[in-house]
């Protein structure tokens, strides 16, 4: 017998299945917002005029497309997952973290021990509707879906991957493959390129040794182009990342920390699951030493001594979002 939770979501998969068409007639929105958007990444508002000027030009684009996306596949979508109870949206704590997907552990853990072979039916077809879904669309690019969909991922694949009739990865399609780079120079095409996972040779690092890939947990290391402005959850994403860069440039370990604090407190970052690539791209994209990464992760905050920078923080930051 399939679990309560279970249908429920099925039923999210069939409202994702029988919008494969609607979704993707507003793709070319996505694709002209997502070129705006890297056409303002490359001006500099805050020290030229005509950059400023071009700037808020694109601004004014990239708001114009984001709220079509968001009227015709955000909402709808949030409104779905809220009212089959699957992520509830309006919890900050639940959607940034993904902590909605623990209250399916049980029911799938049930499931695979307790179907019956009438419920195969349906499984079979709601998997092969997701596959669909998920092959067919850009979910991972509606923009402040893609933590949503990548939670997603997690559960139905911890559903489906049992019930599959070969060792195949059904998921493959649609997950991010890694390609091999053998130089900087590789490295940097391919990050143009989009591609957001890349493996190197070990000489890569250490010239000395025999060449091999890496051997990180999957047998692969994979590095992740995303920017701060990917990471941060608004639509300003952009000003907001150049402001810090202005306001508070040189800065590194304990004062870095305070700074992804304050914008976890005002839930423009996940409050978990994201320090070690906050870091990563402050490192890669401020023009300073930042310290390591430990200077930053485990100073601990101190009530007394801290938090007027980090009220002061918010505030700034505040001024950049509206």
């Amino acid at each position: 017998m399939i679990p309560y939770k279970i249908k429920a979501l099925f039923e999210f998969i069939e409202y994702l299945y029988s919008n494969i068409d609607n979704f993707n007639q507003y793709e070319s929105v996505l694709n002209e917002a997502r070129f705006l958007k890297r056409e303002k990444s490359k001006l500099k508002p805050d020290l030229n005029f005509s950059d400023k000027m071009k700037s808020d030009e694109l601004q004014e684009g990239i708001i114009e497309k984001f709220e079509v996306i968001k009227e015709n596949i955000i909402n709808p979508t949030i409104n779905k997952s809220i009212e089959l109870d699957i992520c509830d949206f309006s919890n900050e704590k639940e959607k940034l973290t993904g902590s909605w997907r623990n209250k399916y552990h049980s029911e799938i853990h049930d499931l695979k021990k307790n179907f019956n072979r009438e419920d195969l039916s349906d499984i079979f077809s709601f998997k092969k509707k997701y596959l669909e879904f998920r092959t067919k669309t850009k979910g991972e690019t509606y923009l402040g879906l893609d933590f949503f969909f990548g939670d997603l991922d997690d559960v139905t694949k911890e559903l489906f991957d049992f019930f599959k009739v070969t060792d195949f990865n059904e998921f493959e399609t649609f997950e991010e493959k890694a390609i091999r780079a053998e130089s900087i120079y590789e490295v940097g095409k391919l990050f143009q390129q989009g591609v957001k996972k890349i493996t190197l040779p070990i000489d890569f690092l250490n010239p000395s040794t025999i060449q091999q890939e890496i051997k990180i947990d999957s047998l692969q290391t994979t590095i992740d182009r995303e920017k701060l402005s990917d990471l941060i959850t608004h639509e300003k994403s952009i000003e907001i990342v150049e402001g810090i860069k202005t306001q508070y440039k040189n800065i590194k370990g304990k004062r870095l920390k305070l700074l992804l604090m304050a914008l976890q407190d005002l839930n423009l970052l996940p409050k978990e699951r994201i320090a070690q690539k906050f870091y990563d791209c402050c490192k890669a994209e401020f023009g300073w030493n930042i310290a390591s990464y430990p200077a930053m992760n485990d100073y601990k905050f101190n009530d007394t001594i801290d938090k007027n920078e980090l009220d002061s923080m918010k505030k700034y930051i505040e001024t950049l979002t509206r």
